[in-house]
This record gives C-alpha cells, sequence and structure tokens, in this order.
C-alpha cells in the first residue's frame, strides 16, 4: 500500500512541476500528454514544444509583431474578446484545426517549427487529429482516470514533502548517534594505531618472511615442471607431485581391470559397464582395496 502511494505521489508530483514549467493547468497538462503518448510524442518532445509555444504566445501578448503575424497567418487568435491570453488548450485545439486543414509538405513542417520549436515537426501526427480528436482523447483520460487534478497534486506534493522531512529526520538520529560512538571509536583507533607503530618491525618482518616463502614455492614449482628436481628446496612440493601421478596410475589399472573383467565374461556392452560408476566402485573395491576405493569415490 505505501509502496503504490508513494509511486503514485512521485507521478502526480512530477505533472504539476512538468505543467508548472510548461505554464499550462495540470490538467489540461495531463489530458495533452494522453493525447501525445498515443500520438507516439517522446515526453521530452511533447513538453519542449508547449514550452516553446507558450513563449511564442508570451511575445505575441508583448507585442512581438513576428509572433502576433505567425498566429495571423494561421487563423488562431492568442487573446479572448476582453484582450485577455486565452488558455493554452485552447490555442492548441484551434492550431490543431488550423494545422489539418493544411496540406502535408515542406511549408506546414516550416510552420511548426517556428510555432513549437525543433520538435515542431514531430507534433504533427498529433496536430493533424485536429481539434476534435483532443477533445475526444482528453475526454478518455478522463474516463481512464488518468487525468490528474490540481487537488492529487497537492496531495502527492505533500506526501513527497512529509517523506523527505521523515528521512531528514532518521539522518538526524543516525547523526547523533554516530556523535555519541566517536569516542569509543576514537579511542580504539589510537589504540590500533600505537600498536601498529611499536611493532612495526615485527609487522615488516613477518610480511619479508611470507613474501619470500612464496617466491620459494614459486621457483620451486617451476623448477618442478621443468623436470630440475635437484633445485626444489620444498621437499613437500615433490611428494605432492609423485603421489598424484602414482593415483593417476593407479586409476588406469583400476578402469583397464573392470573393462578387461567385463569383456572376459562375454559382457556384450562394454561402453556400459565402463561408465556405471556402482559397477565400477565395486570392482575397485576388490582390486585396490577400500582405501583406494574410497579415494575414487571422493574424486568422483
Amino acid at each position: 500500500m505505501s509502496a503504490l502511494a508513494k509511486e503514485s505521489a512521485e507521478v502526480v508530483d512530477s505533472a504539476g512541476k512538468s505543467a508548472q514549467a510548461a505554464g499550462v493547468q495540470v490538467d489540461a497538462y495531463s489530458r495533452l500528454a494522453y493525447a501525445a503518448e498515443l500520438a507516439d510524442l517522446e515526453q521530452s518532445d511533447f513538453d519542449a514544444g508547449l514550452a516553446r509555444l507558450n513563449k511564442t504566445i508570451g511575445d505575441a501578448a508583448r507585442g512581438s509583431k513576428s509572433a502576433a503575424d505567425l498566429f495571423a497567418r494561421l487563423g488562431v487568435t492568442f487573446k479572448d474578446s476582453e484582450g485577455k491570453i486565452r488558455p493554452t488548450e485552447d490555442i492548441i485545439f484551434d492550431l490543431a484545426d488550423a494545422f489539418a486543414r493544411l496540406p502535408d509538405g515542406a511549408e506546414k513542417s516550416a510552420l511548426t517549427i517556428e510555432m513549437l520549436g525543433r520538435s515542431g515537426a514531430k507534433w504533427l501526427p498529433l496536430l493533424n487529429a485536429g481539434k476534435q480528436g483532443f477533445i475526444d482523447l482528453g475526454k478518455e483520460a478522463k474516463r481512464l482516470g488518468v487525468e490528474i487534478t490540481p487537488a492529487m497534486v497537492e496531495a502527492g506534493e505533500e506526501m513527497n514533502d512529509t517523506l523527505t522531512s521523515l528521512g531528514k529526520a532518521m539522518g538526524g538520529v543516525r547523526l547523533q548517534l554516530g556523535i555519541l560512538f566517536t569516542p569509543f571509536v576514537t579511542e580504539a583507533a589510537a589504540a590500533f594505531r600505537d600498536a601498529i607503530a611499536a611493532n612495526r618491525e615485527a609487522i615488516v618482518a613477518f610480511g619479508r618472511a611470507v613474501l619470500v616463502g612464496g617466491i620459494h614455492a614459486v621457483r620451486d614449482l617451476v623448477n618442478m615442471l621443468a623436470g630440475r628436481d635437484d633445485k626444489v628446496r620444498n621437499p613437500w612440493i615433490l611428494k605432492w607431485r609423485d603421489a598424484l601421478l602414482q593415483f593417476g596410475k593407479d586409476a588406469v589399472v583400476v578402469i583397464s581391470g573392470v573393462v578387461a573383467s567385463d569383456a572376459d565374461h562375454g559382457c556384450p556392452n562394454i561402453h556400459r559397464a565402463y561408465w556405471d560408476p556402482r559397477r565400477m566402485a565395486c570392482t575397485a573395491c576388490r582390486r585396490i582395496g577400500c582405501g583406494g576405493c574410497c579415494g575414487l569415490y571422493v574424486l568422483g
């Protein structure tokens, strides 16, 4: 439940911030965003286009002739009868009808880029649906419950702010507890430091001995592999090698004996006898004794 609430709060909070950045009411923003998603318009291109449109509207309202002429060329008014700027959603509806009437081509794409910025051409599939297409998709968004209202944004922001303050409170407790332990940690660290300083020579000597021993062992392994047994300083390496070689020889003898025994008794499927582990184990016990059989069992 808490995870669902947190996820929902993040969604509405993010939508509220995006709508605010774009200069659009959040409910209108969520309806337009739903239509954009169905038209495969990327979120970043949608937000960039909205921001550019609001800038163009603002420029026209401040008296920019080029911005005002752009709206006039499309036959769209950006002010109402009282001289106030119309809601962005309503302006988009009229722009959609205007672009839907234009024939597809370079001029149409250029106009969308001029009005909506570099992402304008990507808006064309959405704008070509016309005003009614936007209205229908807005109703669908509301019916499906994906329209985000200002009250939802307020609730989401409040939850996120509360969770943030909770995290800060927990961080404060950890900070205070950590400060309580600092004297003990400081004392232990100082004691460890002094012990290292007092025994520095012994520690270095131990490390040197380990290093020298390791170098000798590596050299002995190289000499053993090269067949220079007389230069091997650690006799256990030679014993380990001899024992391994002897075990390999014994294993070959045992396996050969198992196969030969079955062949002598007229086994028609020698390969089955060879790969039967239980049969081999029994024969091995008879041939090399329990100790050898246990060794084979461990290895196999």
